[in-house]
């Protein structure tokens, strides 16, 4: 989310269900990488920013009854832009949404999938109740 309110997708195309989707910025965790590690280095590589503040809001697994992908989600703030090479074989366009319209779209089902619809709802919880639902969480800063 940046300071204005927005909040930054990537629309992309899906080959498995030949479809764009409009996601949250995500990717995959090297081997032995951190998942903040991870988030940082996808934030930069989809949308062009980094965060100075994260906040961890939850993990999941996606689909355990036919594989084991696990993701971790994060609120991202304070951004400024640092822009690294996306991967090769991505080709994605950056969405800058106003947050209040974000809210109307997740509840008219704009957004299918699954790691988005969670990570904006949690977003939107966190917004409404800040440290009461998560005291637990750690905020994470980096310079």
């Amino acid at each position: 989310r940046d300071e204005a309110g927005n909040i930054y997708f990537v629309k992309q195309h899906r080959p498995s269900i030949q479809k764009d989707l409009l996601e949250i910025p995500a990717g995959i965790m090297e081997k032995g990488e951190e998942a903040i590690t991870c988030a940082q280095r996808e934030l930069q590589e989809e949308i062009g920013f980094m965060a100075k503040r994260w906040i961890p809001l939850g993990n999941f697994y996606t689909s355990p009854g036919f594989c084991n992908e696990y993701v971790h989600l994060f609120l991202a703030f304070d951004l400024k832009k640092s822009i690294l090479k996306p991967d090769d074989d991505e080709s994605i366009e950056v969405v800058k949404i106003p947050e209040d319209k974000v809210r109307h779209m997740l509840l008219d089902g704009t957004f299918e999938d699954l790691k988005t619809a969670l990570g904006i709802f949690y977003f939107l919880e966190w917004q409404k109740h800040k440290e009461a639902i998560w005291p637990q969480k750690k905020h994470l800063f980096f310079s």
